[in-house]
């Protein structure tokens, strides 16, 4: 990503009142990253080829700021936080300082009690009754209830509510994070996040994109990317309706992306689309037809049965006939980061374009989707805005704006970069590992219940099943009764218009003895 100007000259903090001189005192100290210790003034393209260590996001320490939180060293003592509290330092030196922030950080005067009125309750109120055990097992679903916990083990850990102090940082900065100027180290900090995603994915190194709200998002941006590439290789075509394929187990957002375009869509094959349906596809269409297709969207772990799209075999059709592959991997993107199912994913490589949804599986809070190009310079070609106000921005930096159907945007990556800068991508593997060492063991367990029946084969962290006798309203009535009870959030779902039951575990703290409460209601 090319830089005309230094990160530090945007993201230097600038502390002015005493009180926050006193006790957030961020000093400039050295241009080395904090872990490996590697010079750090060249690394502002995203990337992490270089790291020394499991933890350094090459590097994890986004502008070489080495800083000191005056007075924090009781909030933080001990060995086994010192990652949170340098990548919080981080943080600090990308969002500067502002009067809301050092509030919250100090926790002083009203900032605590403000807070806890924000959240509805006071600083003795409990988030939850006493001993209610409520698992959220949906990958797309309810994920509150099991931050409650996580909050917890960090309070008791910490002393603070930690997660709680980095929302309010990130939130109440208000950083701008549409271009460069605006907020060059918040997007300096996604964009590594970004890189990551793209090392596994095993896309070009000049890969890149952003981050927007959510899969179908992403989805629509880049399909419109795709139909402006198209457009421009072939600008006859300019007034035509373009054309796409996809499965008919695609997620729901690829058919309402081709009606935003006024595009068509094909959905060929069955829940999972292989290199014959396309082949076979692309044969029965007419000249006239043909000469709209414009590109191919795959699913890597459809949302409902968790089914890969055969990418390699589509992938290389794609590149034959001059298609732009897709690839959607909101939801099974994520296990990517899992040696046990990567070759799963053989043939992503060649995907123009791919997204995944950290706030699924891979941790993150809501809203948060990777959208990546293999060439973001075709993207910006479709999304770069144009007005005499916006030009100042176009001076060859990196604008997120120019990736997306989108101008104004928050740093919605920031909370997922802080996360991998805490904990080292090796964590993030070995938690999705879990899941699906979880998610299989279920599936063992459901086969060996005797009302229990698997529907499909057990996909990455996906079990889909029947209760032997059952009629749709005793799905609801089940589920419903779960729910009130506090043991578990598991809802119903349709396969082949039957009403069935379904596990996506994506929380690395499910375990055996979890899902066998929820069974041992069935």
């Amino acid at each position: 990503m090319p830089t005309k100007k230094s990160v530090l000259a945007f993201i230097t903090p600038q502390i002015d009142s005493s009180s926050t001189q006193e006790r957030l005192a961020l000093v400039l100290a050295t241009c080395t990253c904090v872990t490996c210790s590697a010079p750090l003034q060249q690394q502002h393209r995203l990337g992490m080829r270089e790291s020394k260590s499991e933890s350094c996001l090459v590097h994890s320490d986004p502008c070489g700021v080495a800083a000191g939180l005056a007075g924090a060293e009781g909030v933080c003592a001990g060995a086994e936080r010192g990652r949170w509290r340098r990548a919080a330092q981080r943080v600090l030196a990308i969002l500067g300082d502002n009067r809301f922030l050092s509030r919250a950080l100090q926790g002083g005067d009203d900032a605590g009690e403000d807070t806890h009125a924000m959240l509805g309750g006071s600083r003795s109120a409990s988030c939850m009754a006493s001993g209610v055990r409520v698992l959220a097992v949906d990958g797309g679903g309810v994920k509150g209830i099991a931050s409650i916990r996580m909050l917890r083990a960090l309070e008791e850990q910490c002393g603070r509510r930690l997660c709680e102090v980095f929302d309010l940082v990130v939130g109440t900065s208000n950083i701008c994070a549409s271009s460069w100027l605006e907020g060059a180290g918040a997007i300096y900090a996604e964009n590594q996040a970004l890189r990551w995603i793209s090392d596994i994915a095993g896309l070009p190194a000049e890969a890149g994109g952003v981050f927007v709200s959510g899969g179908t998002a992403g989805n629509l941006s880049a399909l419109v990317a795709a139909r402006h590439d198209w457009r421009e290789a072939y600008p006859e075509f300019s007034s035509q309706r373009g054309l796409i394929i996809s499965s008919r187990g695609a997620h729901a957002s690829v058919a309402q992306a081709a009606q935003v375009m006024d595009a068509d869509l094909i959905q060929s094959g069955g829940h999972q689309l292989t290199g014959d349906d396309v082949a076979a596809t692309i044969a029965e269409l007419g000249p006239a037809d043909r000469a709209r297709l414009f590109a191919v969207a795959c699913t890597a772990g459809t949302t409902n049965l968790g089914i890969i799209d055969d990418m390699q075999v589509i992938g290389e059709i794609c590149a034959q006939e001059k298609l732009w592959f897709h690839v959607d991997g909101a939801y099974g993107g994520a296990a990517l980061a899992a040696p046990s199912t990567r070759p799963l994913f053989d043939g992503i490589e060649r995907a123009d374009s791919f997204i995944v949804d950290p706030h699924k599986w891979l941790f993150a809070p809501f809203d948060c989707c990777a959208l990546i190009y293999a060439d973001p310079a075709k993207a910006r070609k479709a999304h770069r805005q144009h007005g005499d106000y916006l030009e100042v921005f176009y001076d060859g930096t990196w604008n997120p704006s120019d990736y997306a159907h989108h101008l104004s945007r928050r740093a919605r990556g920031l909370p997922f970069w802080f996360s991998l800068a805490v904990h080292g991508t090796k964590a993030y593997a070995d938690a999705v590992e879990t899941t699906l060492d979880c998610a299989r063991e279920a599936a063992a367990m459901i086969e060996a219940h005797p009302n229990l029946e698997l529907v499909t084969e057990q996909r990455l962290s996906i079990c889909v099943f029947r209760r032997i006798g059952w009629a749709p309203e005793d799905y609801k009535q089940w589920s419903d009764a779960l729910l009130e009870r506090g043991d578990g959030l598991v809802t119903p779902t349709k396969h082949e218009g039957e009403t069935v039951l379904r596990f996506c575990i994506v929380n690395p703290r499910t375990n055996r003895d979890d899902i066998q409460l929820i069974l041992d209601t069935l």
